[in-house]
């Protein structure tokens, strides 16, 4: 219930991220560089590229927020839930944040 622990999970995810995304994003700098120096050695510019497709999608697999973290998680537990008749972890977590009322929660299922 306390908003604070929310925002100070969300730095530290951020804090997270940023030192993976700095060495990619720098890794992706390098290898559009030597892309342009590789001009006519076409096996090169393959496998150049071929990299730099990696890690846009590893770039692309770190960049989220908060909210979709917090879905990813909600998702995987509510459907570990889904056939045991409990009340769903997404509507625990916003009974508890006092998002929605535990009525509204139980009317949602």
């Amino acid at each position: 219930k306390n908003p604070n622990l929310l925002i100070e999970f969300q730095h530290y995810l951020e804090l997270w991220k940023a030192e993976d995304l700095r060495k990619l994003h720098t890794l992706r700098r390098e290898l559009l560089s030597r892309l342009e120096t590789a001009r006519g050695n076409h096996s090169e510019i393959a496998k150049l590229e071929k990299k730099l497709t990696e890690i846009v999608l590893k770039i692309d697999e770190l960049d989220f927020s908060i909210d979709a973290f917090w879905a990813e998680i909600m998702q995987l537990c509510d459907t570990q839930e889904a056939g045991e008749g409990k009340e769903t972890f997404q509507h625990k977590v916003l009974k508890e944040t006092c998002v929605i009322e535990p009525a509204v929660a139980k009317d949602a299922d």
